[in-house]
């Protein structure tokens, strides 16, 4: 049985400094919890195969 992906956007408080870099700081989950991002591990342009679209991909320790 094939799995199925769905596209979900979830809110993110995020920081920009003055040279425009943006600094994602926590993430809202749907049922309320929020998490707060401890450390940006790696940050890319990356496109989504799966659901389609693309962007900016972090990869964050919370």
């Amino acid at each position: 049985m094939a799995t199925q992906y769905r596209k979900a956007y979830v809110p993110v408080t995020l920081d920009v400094d003055k040279e425009g870099a943006i600094l994602p700081r926590l993430i809202w989950w749907d049922n309320g919890v929020i998490f707060q991002i401890d450390q940006i591990l790696y940050k890319c342009r990356a496109t989504s195969k799966k659901v389609g679209g693309g962007g900016i991909r972090y990869t964050v320790q919370i």
